[in-house]
């Protein structure tokens, strides 16, 4: 299983698992309430604007895939600063970073 990063248009659906780029369109043509990419495609008569990226699995959030570019720039300023040079590996920074924001605002940080 792989994990892609799905956009179309402003919708971002997120971090989907899919076996392969066109499942990753497919299930998010799904969620947008079509059979399919095709379906989708079909009953606009329009080109698919479903763009999906491949993204790293070896940092997992709840067990999920995360995309660390796209978590970085959710991220508070300060406590980057604060942990940056302190950890090895991207794993070992968010979760340093969850503990972190946790402890600085009282709330746990969340990935939309």
């Amino acid at each position: 299983m792989k994990a892609f990063n799905v956009v179309a248009n402003a919708c971002d659906f997120g971090i989907i698992e899919a076996e392969t780029a066109q499942e990753a369109r497919d299930i998010a043509a799904q969620d947008a309430g079509y059979k399919s990419e095709a379906d989708m495609v079909a009953r606009l008569g329009e080109p698919s604007e479903i763009v999906v990226t491949e993204v790293a699995t070896d940092v997992l959030l709840n067990g999920k895939p995360v995309d660390m570019a796209a978590a970085r720039a959710l991220m508070d300023d300060e406590l980057c600063e604060q942990i940056h040079g302190t950890v090895e590996t991207d794993q070992e920074f968010l979760d340093a970073y969850m503990a972190a924001h946790k402890a600085k605002f009282d709330e746990d940080f969340v990935l939309n």
